[in-house]
């Protein structure tokens, strides 16, 4: 099942202004698990959510961002689009997974993915958090990760969205 990505799937602003792309990160924020804040060391939260940074030029990775963006509260950050500071904060070799940017941490590949999946599942975090505590759970939490991102071709074939990076409206050259 391929989902097609054409205008008139699109969630386009309204002349409201109630509705964006989801891969702008600007969807609606009344949707479930929208509208919190990520919380700080300190106790207070955030003024922005946590940012998603994937690869804005694979149509897997966007539509795996989309899925995030229809559930959850984060800023899509693609490859493309990420500023020096943000650049600065990830792993040498970054483009080769998916990041959680917070303001205190920095999570890449499968630690990535599981937070993002937490964010939106709340009610799942007392059993990640069990299981985290195991090295054979982190082992398989990276090779499943890896492998399926390994995978992101064959992935794309089954699932995607239009890359950011691909779309020649959004191009700035």
């Amino acid at each position: 099942m391929t989902r097609v990505d054409d205008e008139s799937t699109r969630n386009e602003r309204t002349a409201t202004g109630s509705r964006e792309p989801r891969v702008d990160g600007r969807g609606e924020s009344e949707q479930a698990g929208r509208g919190r804040r990520e919380p700080r060391a300190d106790g207070g939260e955030t003024d922005h959510p946590p940012r998603l940074v994937y690869d804005d030029d694979c149509g897997f990775c966007t539509w795996c961002v989309e899925r995030a963006l229809d559930r959850g509260d984060f800023e899509p950050v693609g490859f493309s689009e990420l500023s020096p500071d943000q650049r600065a904060r990830l792993p040498e070799e970054y483009e080769t997974s998916a990041h959680l940017l917070t303001d205190d941490a920095v999570y890449s590949a499968g630690e990535a993915v599981e937070q993002t999946v937490v964010r939106l599942y709340p009610e799942l975090e007392p059993l990640v958090e069990e299981l985290r505590a195991f090295e054979t759970y982190r082992e398989l939490r990276e090779g499943l990760y890896r492998w399926g991102a390994d995978r992101r071709s064959w992935w794309g074939k089954i699932v995607r969205a239009c890359p950011p990076a691909r779309r020649p409206g959004d191009r700035t050259e």
